[in-house]
């Protein structure tokens, strides 16, 4: 296992950090420890009393701050676990051990920490991460917004995961914790809150505790971290979803073997949703296409002349939109996106039926959800990207895709009239409320509340009448 500990200043607390590690339950050859410097005037200087494989490294001067030190730890480290540690935070004898015994029983685990101020009984270290724990009885009924329990004091990481899901953004700033466990949650990792790994806070100043240990504000969720996360969706205006880096939901439509007519009416009612927070993924081979004449001929025996017409003209239409893109294989999964839809091609949807299949799958928590007429026609699919990473890693030899995800998370089946919900492994699962079937797939819409049409004729008749104190209401 290695140890990050990126530090500013504070050459006792580091004297204090270093001590704690030295004296560990946890076997010291097994364990290394990295501080980086976070170009400290006069540099920090190793103490006395430390681990036996403990090297202080200086941070590059092309950033600065925590994540910047953490991100160029990481790399310098060799342990197959990576831990983080403030350093300020003093662990208990046990800390490293109780992260370790997580690691070796699975693979996929993100372990999280407490860390306390000096005095215990306050716990006023991450009070939103303790609170979501003890509401979800310890994230194990935790939804799609678990990530939001990640944090980077006192937690470990897979090196494995940590680089599969492309490491800290240095150059991110406040608020990189919560996006680098958004991007942990969406590639499956399991968040497992362990009580034994206690750090104490050692801050002469409350105030430079409590700083770090709060939640991002409302200001740095929407003006910074809602560019690259697009969960919470609430943190995300319609306004900044066109223009974000991840968007909410992937989708991948088939262009070759389709009419150009086919191919517009289902990106073109994508696109025109309002407040569509989605790219749309264009699959053909475009590669072959090429306006020289001399090669024209060659592409339409490859293609057929027709499906080459068909393909240029489709790549006409949405080249300057930077909400499509054209891409030769399907893809797999939507990393970063947190959904990715399959859509059958020629498929028109009325406004806001993506925001009505996100909200079905949410209450569901499924990892998949098909959606189908009652004729042979393809379904439509909605993939929780978190369920389908996971099922990369387990899927067995002749295994479907959707048989993978489906025994890892669930399925969620709706047809017309009707609907099923499986759960793991095929086992039953809770029925939800009552679905209204749908006529046809190109007629989907959300559901309207029935008590909506009761509440629009009882606010009509309130704007019609005249209440006066001591007398009767009289309409006017």
């Amino acid at each position: 296992m290695s140890v990050v500990i990126p530090a500013y200043g504070g050459q006792s607390g580091v004297d204090r950090t270093l001590a704690a590690l030295a004296a560990q339950s946890y076997p010291g050859h097994l364990l290394e420890v990295v501080v980086v410097d976070d170009n400290t005037a006069p540099p920090l200087q190793l103490p006395e009393v430390r681990p036996s494989n403990c090297r202080l490294v200086r941070a590059p001067d092309n950033g600065w701050g925590t994540g910047h030190a953490r991100a160029y730890g990481a790399h310098l480290a060799t342990g197959e676990i990576l831990c983080w540690l403030d350093s300020d935070l003093v662990p208990t004898v046990h800390h490293i051990e109780a992260h370790a015994r997580w690691h070796h029983a699975h693979p996929e685990v993100v372990t999280l920490g407490i860390a306390y101020t000096q005095d215990p009984e306050r716990a006023v270290a991450h009070p939103h991460v303790q609170d979501l724990v003890a509401s979800t009885n310890g994230l194990c009924r935790i939804g799609h917004l678990g990530f939001q329990a990640y944090v980077g004091a006192a937690s470990a990481v897979p090196r494995w995961l940590y680089e599969e899901t492309g490491g800290l953004d240095p150059t991110l700033g406040p608020g990189q914790d919560l996006e680098f466990g958004y991007r942990l949650w969406q590639a499956g990792a399991v968040l497992v809150p362990e009580r034994r790994a206690v750090a104490h806070y050692t801050d002469a100043a409350p105030q430079a505790t409590l700083s770090r240990t709060r939640a991002p504000t409302r200001r740095l969720r929407t003006g910074r971290l809602a560019e690259v996360m697009p969960q919470p969706r609430s943190d995300r205006t319609p306004t900044a979803a066109q223009r974000a880096t991840v968007p909410l939901v992937r989708v991948s439509v088939q262009a070759l073997g389709y009419s150009v007519a086919q191919v517009r009416a289902t990106v073109d009612s994508l696109l025109s949703e309002p407040g569509a927070d989605l790219s749309v993924a264009l699959v053909a081979p475009w590669s072959r296409l090429d306006t020289v004449a001399d090669r024209a001929a060659q592409h339409s025996r490859e293609l057929g002349r027709e499906d080459l017409l068909e393909l240029q003209l489709v790549q006409a239409n949405y080249l300057g939109d930077s909400r499509v893109v054209f891409t030769e294989s399907p893809p797999r999964t939507g990393f970063p996106s947190p959904y990715l839809l399959e859509i059958p091609t020629g498929v028109r949807l009325r406004p806001a039926t993506v925001r009505w299949l996100i909200a079905r799958s949410d209450r569901a928590q499924a990892g998949l959800l098909e959606l189908s007429t009652a004729g042979e026609g393809k379904p439509a699919r909605l993939w929780r990207c978190r369920s389908v990473t996971r099922a990369l890693r387990v899927r067995e030899c002749g295994e479907s895709w959707a048989q993978a995800v489906a025994r890892v998370h669930g399925r969620y089946r709706i047809r017309v009239e009707q609907e099923e919900l499986e759960g793991p492994d095929g086992g039953g699962a809770p029925t939800p409320a009552a679905f209204v079937g749908l006529p046809e797939l190109c007629s989907l819409a959300p559901p309207k509340p029935r008590w909506w049409a009761w509440l629009r004729r009882v606010r009509g008749w309130l704007r019609h009448c005249r209440f006066t104190p001591g007398r009767r209401s009289t309409a006017r």
